[in-house]
């Protein structure tokens, strides 16, 4: 795997005694799979996310070929709790 550029960015970052959230965003350009028998597109990967003690929710957005082709995805994941 072959990447170009990235970027990280914290845009929000809380934590109040065992309460915490944080927000954020990441960019990946020229992502390329580095495959000897296979031509693959360079693709290009936007992503916000969101976290807290909850839950992890993330937002993707996939081009290639030149804004041809975009995927764009959904996550949510619910953290396991501990009653009582």
């Amino acid at each position: 795997m072959s990447i170009d550029q990235a970027h990280l960015t914290l845009q929000k970052l809380y934590e109040d005694r065992s309460r915490w959230q944080t927000e954020g965003g990441l960019s990946l350009s020229g992502v390329s799979p580095q495959l000897p028998t296979v031509l693959l597109p360079v693709t290009h990967w936007e992503a916000g996310f969101s976290v807290d003690d909850a839950a992890l929710r993330l937002q993707a957005k996939n081009t290639a070929f030149g804004e041809a082709v975009t995927l764009v995805s959904r996550l949510e994941y619910r953290f396991a709790t501990q009653a009582g």
